[in-house]
């Protein structure tokens, strides 16, 4: 009998709780035994929803993201937006989500739900929002199949999706797939908290602490974002104040012998940028920052950097800030407009960068940067730069880059090197000149070769032992096309 009325009083404190949750506009799911459904679905229809309705079924949508408002979700939850419709606001939700049961943000057509339910559903900021989606040291959020925009008559800093830490501890598990993110009016010149897709740590502490404050399972996937300002994805971001010190986070900061404390407190671990197209961003296209080990592959960077000239900004295509053993692989960069910097590629203040089976082309301001004396163990390998211009390799780091088994094919023209003073070596390159007249080459002085080829040149690099003069045999050189 104690046991039954024991089970009896559990319900009846069950039922009173759910009660009190939904009085104050958040709905509790309990945890799901085997088998069992977790979460609840809320639906939207911006065309035939209704704001009074339940919410909870697509015959129920309801019609605003007003609705959303209030509402603390919970492991499980689905807030699933009819395909093809739109909405103006902002979507700034509640809660978290866990690792066996994320929140779910996606589209739906009748019981179909994801990618095969049809064209993606808007959320339009329209100048009212600065960021269009907003999570606020939120956990375990999955975000799908959306299109994002934010226009206004003037430029201000605006954001299409918002990913911010503001307090310690570690935030897991937020993923971006398949969305659409374009026409985001932000400001022209300001890197931070600007642009398509930002990631960003604002959680203030100082390197003489203890705390923690970082992302954890981080993945950027599948997403086109175009005709964005400034950036088009950041993941990991400090602005101004920084959260780590200023003697680091600003440009001009330390690394050395603070590697080991600063990746176990701040840097961002997990994080993969994959398989995105960003297309004309005013600035960079793909800039993971405090990351260590972040993989960037399979993403393509088209006619970024078109706003930076005349601005004094800086700016390029695909590159680390800050980050410890990046590796960026089978990425394309192409079109990048000259600025301040303007290459396809940038070891920028980071440890152990690799870029590998990478393709650089037709980018106006060259190939690949190595960018001062914070740029660490940087190797640059198996990439192949076509018709890039201005230079192929703009370097100032005194420490050593290793450059190895790369083919550049370079027009008639383009010097090798400009305003060289950084340190590197090259081995086993392809050195392409399709110049109808041997190029005058002013190869390195800080570099070392060895066994490289060279075609088309008058003259090789005194110290390459080993030069190869020959015609590599390419097939069709210089139209690899993008």
């Amino acid at each position: 009998m104690l046991k039954g009325k024991m089970k009896k009083l559990e319900a009846v404190i069950l039922a009173v709780a759910l009660l009190f949750s939904m009085m104050a506009g958040s709905l509790t799911v309990q945890a799901a035994e085997d088998g069992e459904t977790v979460g609840t679905s809320y639906y939207l229809d911006s065309e035939n929803g209704d704001d009074k309705a339940e919410g909870t079924s697509p015959s129920t949508a309801w019609k605003s993201l007003n609705k959303l408002e209030g509402i603390t979700f919970q492991p499980g939850d689905k807030i699933l937006f009819k395909a093809g419709t739109e909405y103006t606001g902002k979507f700034h939700p509640q809660g978290s989500g866990s690792a066996e049961n994320p929140i779910t943000v996606d589209i739906y057509n009748g019981d179909t739900i994801g990618k095969d339910a049809g064209e993606r559903a808007a959320l339009h900021g329209a100048g009212q929002v600065k960021d269009v989606i907003y999570l606020k040291n939120v956990e375990y959020w999955n975000i799908s199949n959306l299109e994002i925009t934010n226009t206004a008559e003037e430029r201000a800093l605006r954001t299409g999706v918002m990913v911010e830490i503001t307090e310690e501890g570690v935030y897991d598990g937020i993923h971006l797939d398949n969305l659409y993110v374009h026409d985001i009016y932000g400001d022209v010149v300001n890197k931070d908290n600007n642009g398509g897709i930002y990631f960003i740590n604002s959680y203030a502490s100082t390197l003489d602490g203890t705390d923690v404050a970082h992302f954890n399972d981080i993945s950027v996937e599948n997403c086109y974002v175009k005709d964005v300002s400034r950036t088009g994805i950041s993941v990991g971001a400090s602005p101004n104040k920084s959260f780590i010190g200023d003697e680091y986070t600003k440009y001009g900061g330390f690394i050395d012998g603070k590697i080991p404390e600063l990746i176990e407190r701040f840097y961002h671990t997990n994080v993969v940028i994959r398989n995105n197209y960003v297309e004309n961003a005013g600035g960079d296209a793909i800039v993971p920052m405090y990351g260590y080990r972040p993989i960037i592959e399979y993403n393509i960077s088209n006619h970024v950097c078109d706003e930076m000239p005349g601005t004094g900004q800086y700016s390029a295509g695909i590159w680390p800030w800050r980050c410890v053993e990046a590796v960026f692989q089978f990425n394309e960069a192409y079109d990048t407009v000259v600025n301040g910097d303007g290459m396809a590629y940038d070891c920028d203040f980071s440890v152990g960068t690799v870029y590998q089976y990478n393709y650089s082309h037709d980018n106006e301001g060259g190939f690949l940067l190595v960018c001062q004396e914070q740029s660490v163990e940087s190797v640059i390998r198996y990439n192949v730069s076509q018709n890039d211009l201005r230079n192929i390799f703009m370097l100032s780091n005194p420490n050593v880059a290793e450059v190895y088994n790369n083919t550049i094919y370079v027009k008639e023209g383009t010097p090798i090197y400009s305003n060289n003073t950084g340190s590197i070596n090259l081995q086993n390159n392809i050195f392409y000149y399709a110049g109808e007249t041997p190029a005058e080459t002013n190869w390195s002085r800080n570099g070392t070769y060895d066994n490289n080829l060279y075609y088309g040149f008058a003259n090789v690099p005194e110290n390459d032992a080993n030069a190869i003069v020959a015609d590599p045999m390419l097939v069709d050189p210089g139209k690899g096309g993008d």
